[in-house]
């Protein structure tokens, strides 16, 4: 069976998917093999809940009362009159007070609200649709392991300027359909739908290829860097990973927020810590609090057990948040870093690395376009 004319047979709008990821299809009811092919089980979407992040706001609602309760309350502010002056183990601190609590709850606030917008703002879902895609449908009406099929002139997705192009169709290890557009040259001649290029390559791993994948659970074609969650029931568009902290997955609309947690966590850990050092200092000053016998009342190990927690949040926070603020610096997701990359992704490379993946040059301005000025919206629910 020739593949290229069974192809040829297909609608303009149809053929046109196997190039432009993403499009809008025509009907596949004509399709036999799409007119047999059950839907499946209905997905699970959004299944992580809120108990991670409401523990996690559970801990900042305690930070922030002890921190009210143990070291504002108690600080040995400056009177009025401008000396220091204990009051029952606090200062009559005056507007000090009044600022030092504002402070403190506009820090907790902060990183609930981080924590707010990671979880319910929407990741970067790519909405999935309900039937088979027309060019998956005919691929596997072939029954066949691979299908080359050449792409027309006028097509806007060249790998080669002025070459002419294949696209193949496959399928991954998982069983997955993928597509690769490469140019013609790199077919074996002796085998042109081989599994092999010339050089002994799959199209997958060819710097000179652009390989899409289809997921069969959300029936689209996933753009590169996109990535299906199990948890979350979507494909997201630059999937970072899945954190169960804040139970979402974190991509690119929800990647800034996540970076802006991290980092106001830290800050506050950083700030609540500090307060509490110089409130244990207080106490262990003889004109202020308890002198040399601070070691015996139960105030300053309070305080100094809050301060290892604090500085540990604070190194851990703003360490990790710190790290996802250099990724969206050099677009690259934490999927890209830590797992398998073909081989024209190194760890690092920044710019070459958006180039390879997204073809649209500088990185910072792939991020900032797409991430940084990324629309802000409710994460969205599909059947």
């Amino acid at each position: 069976v020739d593949a290229h004319a069974q192809y040829s047979t297909m609608s303009s709008s149809s053929r046109r998917m196997v190039f432009e990821p993403g499009a809008a299809t025509t009907s596949v009811a004509t399709n036999s093999h799409s007119r047999n092919t059950p839907r499946g089980p209905k997905v699970k979407r959004w299944t992580s809940g809120v108990s991670a992040p409401g523990y996690i706001l559970l801990i900042i609602v305690v930070a922030w009362v002890l921190v009210e309760v143990m070291v504002v309350e108690r600080m040995a502010w400056p009177s009025r009159t401008g000396s220091t002056r204990a009051r029952g183990g606090g200062g009559d601190g005056g507007g000090s007070l009044w600022v030092a609590r504002a402070i403190a709850l506009a820090l907790a606030a902060t990183v609930a609200l981080g924590l707010w917008m990671t979880h319910y703002l929407d990741p970067g879902v790519i909405p999935p649709r309900a039937t088979i895609d027309d060019d998956v449908a005919w691929y596997l009406g072939l029954n066949r392991p691979r299908a080359n099929v050449y792409v027309p002139l006028e097509t806007s997705c060249a790998v080669e300027e002025g070459a002419a192009l294949v696209a193949r169709f496959s399928k991954d290890f998982r069983g997955q359909p993928i597509k690769s557009v490469f140019p013609e040259r790199l077919l074996d001649p002796e085998d042109p739908e081989g599994p092999l290029l010339q050089g002994g390559m799959t199209p997958e791993f060819c710097p000179e290829a652009q390989t899409f994948r289809y997921c069969t659970t959300c029936n689209i074609w996933r753009p590169p860097r996109a990535s299906h969650c199990s948890e979350c029931g979507y494909c997201m568009a630059r999937f970072d990973h899945h954190c169960g902290v804040v139970a979402t997955c974190i991509a690119q609309l929800n990647h800034r927020c996540f970076a802006f947690m991290l980092v106001s966590g830290g800050a506050a850990c950083a700030v609540y810590a500090a307060a509490a050092i110089v409130r244990a200092s207080q106490v262990c000053d003889a004109s202020l609090g308890l002198g040399k016998t601070c070691w015996s009342g139960w105030e300053v190990w309070v305080l100094v057990a809050f301060t290892f927690w604090l500085v540990y949040g604070a190194v851990a926070l703003l360490g990790f948040g710190v790290l996802q603020a250099w990724f969206l610096c050099r677009d690259i997701t934490t999927k890209e870093r830590l797992g398998k990359k073909s081989p024209g992704l190194e760890p690092g490379l920044g710019k070459r690395a958006a180039e390879h993946w997204s073809g649209r040059g500088s990185g910072a301005t792939t991020t900032y376009n797409d991430v940084c000025c990324a629309p802000v919206r409710f994460r969205p629910w599909y059947d």
